[in-house]
Parts: structure tokens; C-alpha cells; sequence
């Protein structure tokens, strides 16, 4: 199996790469000089999933615009997208988030209506949405609650991509 992973150097993207390790693994993170803001390595991305099984749109950076355009490349095939979102959009509303969380969960939110729009349009590719809640990362080194490992978070999403038959699997919301 063919898996294209963003932000693949640090945190989940790294816990999922090392999970992934007996398949064919590309990684894309600004660390290794891949920014997936920039239009070429965009490119080379897509050029690198036409013939991917699974696309892991973890970094935050570009995630709708990553989304949209493997979809449209995948439209209609059996291959999984898998999306990481974030609880903070199930857990709070617009109305009682966090000011801290204020700008990551209206982008998340954005996220998660685009998601749900192409899981509507079709069946394939498959797309499912993961929304963590606190992952122990870099970027969550601030907060001092219960925070989920990587590699646990990674584990579950392997587990979610396996083949399965008579279902599909849409939104996982995890803590």
C-alpha cells in the first residue's frame, strides 16, 4: 500500500509514518523542505498520490485545498482519504470555545464542512474524518490535561483504513 502523509516529521504525522513502516510511505513536512503551501511541492504532492492508495491530510496548512484536489484526483476510486480534524469542533460550539482556540477552531470547522460535503457527493474515494482531541505534541505542550499519544492515535487510524466490506467508517471523534 501506497501512503502520502502531511506534517510526517513531528507528532502524529511522524507516529503515523512509524506505523505505516512496512508500506510504501511519502512524506511531506516543511522540516524535510516540502512547505505545502508552495505551489510546486503542491504539485508534486498530487503527482505523487495518482497512483497512492491513502492520503493522510494531517498537517494544518493548505488542508482544504490538499482535500480538494485528491479528491477530485481520486474521484470515484477505491482509495481513503483520511482527514485529521479536531474534537474542539465537537466538544464546543461557536458559541463557548476557548478565545485560545478561537482561530484553529474555525478553521477546523471550515475543515469539517468541506469534509462532509464530499462524503456526500460520493461514495469514493472514501473519506474519513478524525477528530482527536488533545494529542501529545509540540504544538499542545501548553496545556496540562490529558493528553492522547501519538502512536495510539496512529493505531487507530490504521486500523480504521483496513478494508473493510459492507461499511465505511465517516467521523471518528477520539480523547
Amino acid at each position: 500500500m501506497k501512503v502520502v502523509i502531511t506534517g510526517s516529521s513531528n507528532g502524529i504525522g511522524k507516529a503515523l509514518v512509524e506505523r505505516f513502516k512496512d508500506h510504501h510511505v511519502i512524506g511531506y513536512d516543511i522540516v524535510d523542505g516540502n512547505d505545502i503551501t508552495n505551489a510546486i511541492v503542491i504539485n508534486k504532492l498530487i503527482d505523487e498520490c495518482q497512483d497512492a492508495d491513502v492520503f493522510i491530510n494531517n498537517a494544518k496548512p493548505n488542508q482544504i485545498v490538499l482535500l480538494s484536489k485528491i479528491y477530485t484526483l481520486w474521484k470515484d476510486q477505491p482509495k481513503t482519504i483520511v482527514n485529521i480534524s479536531s474534537a474542539c469542533t465537537y466538544l464546543y460550539t461557536e458559541h463557548n470555545y476557548p478565545d485560545y482556540l478561537s482561530n484553529y477552531f474555525e478553521t477546523k470547522q471550515e475543515l469539517n464542512l468541506v469534509v462532509k460535503t464530499l462524503q456526500n457527493k460520493s461514495l469514493l474515494p472514501h473519506i474519513i474524518n478524525i477528530r482527536p482531541a488533545w494529542v501529545d505534541t509540540v504544538g499542545s505542550a501548553y496545556y496540562q490535561g490529558f493528553k492522547m499519544k501519538p502512536k495510539y492515535l496512529a493505531n487507530m487510524i490504521y486500523n480504521a483504513i483496513q478494508k473493510t466490506e459492507g461499511y465505511q467508517i465517516l467521523d471518528i471523534v477520539v480523547r
